[in-house]
């Protein structure tokens, strides 16, 4: 006999910042625009794409930044905090890297994941039609041993979430949460900000 009073519960949950940074993403648009113009970008990482990523440039040590770099630490207190961790201790492991994307037409990131504390992004420019993140089920043993799904819309038998991205939008979460972008499928391009705690 099956019993009645039950309960299931989600215990290995993987927490995700989202929240509204509309004031940065404005405020750092054309030194954005200025990093993305210099000559040494890195024209090579994102296919049809460019980045600041592995260039001789950390956007987290230029002076322009600084003000989102305190923003970024404020609210890593605030979720981290929150979740229930010290992050006092978890600080003093941060090494702030922040680097700038633009994704034209046709680019796309592969999965991977970042050798951080926090990882995240601020979406600077969205052009309507923009390639969402796709964050994937932590789980892995599950992309090879998933249970048949009867209800697709409930939210246990996601492998992942697609986040269809919106202007001002800051997305934070576990460095070692493995995510990728789709092809961007549209004629303008999409930028954003990229940081690693």
């Amino acid at each position: 006999m099956v019993q009645n009073n039950y309960r299931i519960e989600n215990w290995f949950s993987t927490p995700i910042y989202s929240g509204n940074a509309i004031q940065y993403a404005e405020q750092l648009y054309q030194p954005i625009l200025k990093h993305l113009d210099w000559e040494k970008i890195n024209r090579k990482r994102f296919y049809k794409g460019t980045t600041t990523y592995n260039t001789t440039k950390n956007l987290a040590i230029e002076p322009e930044f600084d003000g989102f770099v305190n923003y970024l630490k404020d609210t890593a207190n605030v979720f981290l905090t929150d979740l229930g961790f010290d992050y006092n201790k978890i600080s003093k492991k941060f090494n702030p890297y922040i680097f700038a994307t633009e994704l034209n037409k046709g680019s796309f990131q592969e999965r991977h994941i970042h050798a951080y504390q926090l990882s995240g992004m601020l979406y600077i420019k969205v052009p309507d039609g923009s390639a969402p993140i796709v964050f994937n089920d932590p789980i892995h043993m599950r992309e090879w041993s998933n249970w048949p799904v009867k209800n697709p819309e409930n939210l246990n038998t996601f492998l992942t979430v697609n986040y269809k991205p919106v202007v001002g939008t800051l997305l934070m979460w576990p460095s070692w949460l493995y995510h990728e972008v789709l092809v961007h499928e549209v004629d303008d391009n999409r930028i954003g900000l990229v940081f690693n705690l």
